[in-house]
């Protein structure tokens, strides 16, 4: 496949995240089935450093083979994947059917009133928050 990446560089931190994700599921992936590990892999950088720069994008991309599109289209399809820089804690509150019923709009207000509007991080320390698809805990509505 013909990858057309972009300049920036990953960080080592990234790297290492992704990296780590490819050697821990080595024996268990059939040749070819590397796309498979698309989501794994943003989740991996998102988890350690708290998003997905340009740099890990392209890293990804060139370590799976995928195509720069097709990763920036899954990365911005889920809510919980950012590309661009935020704390590596964030709270997720459910907006679907179940969760709404089971009260996650007074959850809403409630965090809104205490550490402001969703995605926005306060003070050094604070943990920012934002609204999200289903969280696939609907057994303990509202996530």
């Amino acid at each position: 496949m013909d990858l057309r990446l972009s300049a920036p560089k990953p960080t080592p931190e990234e790297r290492e995240a992704v990296d780590s994700i490819l050697e821990e599921r080595a024996d268990r992936r059939p040749p070819g089935a590397s796309r498979t590990l698309l989501l794994p892999a943003l989740l991996a950088v998102q988890a350690r450093t708290g998003w997905v720069s340009e740099g890990a994008l392209n890293h990804i991309c060139l370590m799976l083979d995928v195509a720069p599109a097709d990763a920036f289209g899954v990365a911005t399809f889920y809510r919980m994947i950012s590309l661009s820089p935020r704390p590596t804690s964030m709270a997720y509150v459910c907006e679907d059917l179940i969760c709404r019923l089971k009260g996650s709009e007074e959850l809403c207000k409630e965090l809104e009133d205490r550490l402001g509007p969703p995605s926005r991080p306060q003070a050094e320390g604070d943990s920012p928050w934002q609204r999200s698809a289903c969280l696939g805990h609907c057994e303990v509505a509202p996530a």
